[in-house]
């Protein structure tokens, strides 16, 4: 189930990025276009994100 929410969650970000670039170059407005920079760039991170695991106690 963690999974599914963490590909969920991503897929709304894609989305908010791409709405953010339409907004941005339709209006003209610099700043929406940087956000959507900004949103992107979460959603990359967060694609390749490696999980980390606790190590093993002996």
């Amino acid at each position: 189930m963690k999974t599914f929410l963490r590909y969920l969650l991503l897929a709304c970000i894609l989305f908010l990025a791409i709405h953010l670039y339409s907004l941005g170059i339709s209006t003209g407005t610099f700043a929406l276009v940087v956000l959507a920079l900004a949103v992107e760039s979460i959603f990359w991170m967060g694609l390749f994100k490696k999980n980390k695991k606790k190590p093993l106690n002996p």
